[in-house]
C-alpha cells in the first residue's frame, strides 16, 4: 500500500495506471478475496487500484 501511495503522491494517478500495464498478475484478485477475509478498507481501496480501467472499461461495454 505504502509504495502504491508513493507512486500516486509524488506523480499521479494516471502514473500508477501505466505502471499497471506491465503488471499481468492478479493483485487486484488477491487483494478482493483478503478484503473479503479481513472486511478492512484499505484491502479494498489497494484492490480498486490494481483494477485496470482500460480493461474493466472495455468490459463494461461488452455487456
Amino acid at each position: 500500500g505504502e509504495r502504491v501511495r508513493s507512486v500516486i503522491q509524488r506523480h499521479s494517478i494516471e502514473r500508477h495506471w501505466t505502471s499497471l500495464n506491465e503488471e499481468t498478475g492478479g493483485m487486484n484478485d488477491v487483494l478482493y478475496q483478503l478484503y473479503a477475509i479481513t472486511n478492512d478498507q484499505r484491502h479494498l481501496v489497494l484492490a480498486h487500484l490494481f483494477d485496470k480501467p482500460c480493461f474493466l472499461g472495455l468490459l463494461a461495454v461488452q455487456v
